[in-house]
């Protein structure tokens, strides 16, 4: 805050402190003009100024009350991070990482501008350095979800599977049943062919009224490999019953139910297919070779010929 002395200045500090709580901002920038008449080096008092203007959208003000002081008090860490928060809000992204670099010159350990730089790096597609604040982050606060999850999709984008897997676990450790972190598991463990895990994982995440197509899938899937083929089938109708148009889910439907040996079921799923996408060699392929199996060769002929 500001260093005011004498009667007049802690008359003009407590009426701008007072102003400011009731969102008086105008008042408040006037109180706080005339101490900075009486004490123009004072770098609280810019300071105040600044977020006084910031809060009446007069950034132009703000970011130069901002500069000066910083100049008056480079050591004050908070003035540099207020201008960055600042202009990270407006969006120029450039100009806040250059506050943010200078807060964490002088304190490594700034969670705010660690995480701001996570986010910074991130959305210019520059994953390792996202990363590398994230988990700069993490440490100085092991305890937030959020770090975690945002430097495992980091370790993700740059291919780093494991020690994006350590991030998601950490996630589910600290907030269990977090679907976003518990999908994210699953589909590294099935990339893994670890297909017990990544089942248990997506039946943890997945809501059986879950509106994601991808999720039922993705955890049909899962059964599928592991031949548990009713849950892989109850997965897959799901999916179809949100998207009863989709070629893919009638596809992968019809080639459950041909393994479940149900075989007039399948047909019907797999000519609901290729009427869908007919175009698809697939769906007639595997058609074909199931009317082979019912002795409809003449059918099984008309599929693979296509």
């Amino acid at each position: 805050g500001a260093c005011a002395h004498g009667d007049g200045r802690s008359k003009h500090l407590g009426l701008a402190r007072i102003y400011k709580i009731q969102k008086n901002f105008r008042q408040a920038g006037e109180e706080l003009a005339k101490l900075l008449e009486q004490d123009p080096e004072n770098a609280g008092i810019h300071f105040e100024l600044a977020t006084t203007a910031s809060e009446q959208h007069d950034y132009r003000t703000a970011f130069r009350h901002y500069r000066r002081a910083r100049e008056l008090d480079s050591a004050n860490v908070q003035y540099a991070l207020a201008q960055g928060e600042l202009h990270y809000q407006l969006g120029e992204q450039g100009l806040a990482e250059e506050c943010y670099q200078e807060v964490l010159l002088r304190d490594y350990k700034n969670l705010t501008a660690l995480s701001r730089m996570g986010e910074i790096k991130g959305r210019e597609g520059n994953s390792k350095e996202a990363a590398s604040f994230y988990q700069r982050a993490s440490e100085v606060a092991p305890d937030r979800t959020d770090l975690f999850q945002a430097l495992g999709e980091n370790y993700l984008a740059v291919g780093e599977k494991d020690l994006a897997q350590g991030a998601f676990e950490r996630v589910v450790v600290l907030t269990p049943g977090q679907r976003s972190a518990l999908i994210r598991l699953g589909e590294i463990a099935l990339e893994k062919q670890q297909f017990d895990s990544a089942a248990d994982y997506f039946v943890d995440a997945v809501d059986p009224e879950s509106t994601s197509i991808e999720e039922h899938l993705k955890l049909g899937s899962c059964f599928n490999r592991m031949n548990r083929l009713t849950e892989a089938e109850a997965c897959y109708r799901r999916a179809l019953a949100l998207e009863p148009e989709n070629a893919r889910i009638h596809f992968s439907l019809g080639l459950i139910l041909k393994k479940q040996g149900t075989l007039d079921d399948a047909i019907a799923i797999l000519k609901s297919a290729a009427e869908l996408d007919p175009a698809n060699g697939d769906i007639h392929f595997e058609l074909g070779k199931v009317y082979i199996n019912k002795g409809r060769l003449t059918s099984a002929i008309e599929e693979l010929r296509v």
